[in-house]
């Protein structure tokens, strides 16, 4: 991917996902990774909004903790969006794992859960804001918590808990269907389709199918 972009004369590369981020940081060699949260404050997409005064405090995901541009790009968007911003006990380096992570929810629940339960206690009765999909999934199992995207595209969904949130499998049907919106409605001046999805009928019919069986093991 990164051999691609850089042929094409792209340097830099603009990412939502903080373990995105980390992956373009380390393996994009030639490239500059800068977050859609950076690019949305430096250019004043925090004040379209009137003032709300609600206070909130924002969990840093583990990913992004040595993330300082960042973390002030999204503290600054919440900021002039009116929101009063409360730090937890633990953020930015310092900042602790939501629970999901690492998958430990899997291997032992029971920390998971006391992460969990850490950051709803140093939250207090605030809303958690979060830049990480994950986290804010886990997290708003046992406190409100949002992702800063939505609480910028639909602040008044996001603030009273009234947010539409799509669970598998309806989340990857989702993911299809804005994939084919994408391909109708922008025109990129570079764009790329992976040969062997095209030229490959075995591959074509694997993604036809339903169920995967594993290879023969001897």
């Amino acid at each position: 991917m990164c051999s691609y972009l850089i042929g094409q004369g792209i340097r830099t590369v603009i990412t939502a996902c903080p373990n995105c981020t980390n992956i373009f940081r380390q393996y994009g060699h030639g490239l500059t990774v800068r977050t859609v949260y950076e690019i949305l404050h430096a250019n004043g997409k925090g004040n379209a909004v009137p003032a709300t005064g609600d206070a909130v405090t924002v969990l840093d995901p583990c990913a992004l903790r040595n993330d300082l541009p960042t973390q002030q790009a999204v503290r600054a968007l919440l900021v002039d969006r009116g929101y009063t911003l409360v730090e937890m006990e633990h953020h930015g380096k310092l900042t602790l794992c939501c629970g999901e992570g690492g998958m430990v929810g899997a291997v032992n629940p029971e920390r998971a859960r006391g992460w969990a339960d850490i950051r709803r206690k140093e939250a207090g009765d605030r809303r958690i804001v979060t830049y990480c999909a994950g986290c804010t999934g886990y997290l708003n199992r046992v406190i409100p918590t949002v992702h800063i995207v939505d609480l910028l595209c639909r602040p008044e969904a996001a603030l009273s808990g009234n947010l539409n949130i799509s669970r598998a499998p309806f989340t990857y049907w989702h993911r299809l269907g804005q994939k084919r919106r994408m391909k109708q409605e922008i025109r990129p001046k570079v764009q790329r389709t992976r040969p062997a999805m095209v030229n490959d009928p075995s591959i074509s019919r694997l993604s036809r199918s339903i169920s995967i069986k594993p290879p023969h093991q001897s």
